[in-house]
């Protein structure tokens, strides 16, 4: 993906960070920080445990991303359990 945004280098062509559940295969943090820079979107997911929430939520707003954060999470609970901890980590 990075290599994509470099070629295309517009404004107008951006990413939509996934906060996907990290893996043996993916590391989701690597992953922000390498798209951090293109950031249109952040397509928060809850993560498991609340000092990794922290850790993505503050390398987005300390990069400078001011944007919307997209919740996408199972059930009512997760999603208010997401709206609680972005807004006691943004503000």
């Amino acid at each position: 993906m990075v290599s994509l945004m470099e070629t295309v280098n517009n404004l107008y062509f951006g990413s939509y960070p996934d906060w996907r559940q990290p893996s043996d295969n993916f590391d989701n943090v690597d992953y922000l920080v390498k798209m951090l820079p293109w950031a249109g979107g952040m397509s928060y997911r809850n993560q498991p445990s609340e000092e990794l929430t922290a850790k993505m939520i503050h390398l987005a707003k300390s990069s400078g991303y001011r944007g919307w954060y997209g919740i996408e999470s199972s059930g009512r609970e997760e999603i208010k359990k997401g709206i609680t901890l972005l807004k006691k980590y943004l503000f």
